[in-house]
């Protein structure tokens, strides 16, 4: 609904927060880290073979996207993570991922 509403960072808001949830049902104590976002991306998500991306690059994602709506984190300044540019506003042809170089998301 939100993505027809045209309301996409809403969506990616949304998805993060669930994984974020997700994993902290899967953990021993019920809450939410980065630890068991990573564990659960990385059990259910499969992000390397599915997305192309590792599941610490989604959790920086999701850092950048929740606290203050940039690609930039702590995980991508130390050169950890590739920053995520969200291409939301118009249908684009599939797009090839270059290692080093930010992870673009359709």
């Amino acid at each position: 609904m939100l993505l027809e509403a045209l309301r996409a960072k809403s969506a990616l808001i949304l998805l993060y927060s669930g994984i974020d949830f997700l994993g902290a049902l899967d953990s021993a104590d019920g809450v939410a880290s980065r630890e068991t976002f990573l564990r659960w991306a990385d059990r259910y998500m499969e992000p390397a073979a599915k997305l192309g991306c590792s599941s610490l690059e989604l959790f920086s994602a999701r850092c950048g996207l929740l606290h203050n709506l940039s690609p930039i984190t702590n995980l991508t300044k130390a050169g950890e993570a590739r920053e995520f540019i969200y291409l939301i506003d118009r249908p684009h042809p599939p797009i090839r991922q270059i290692p080093d170089q930010p992870f673009v998301v359709q």
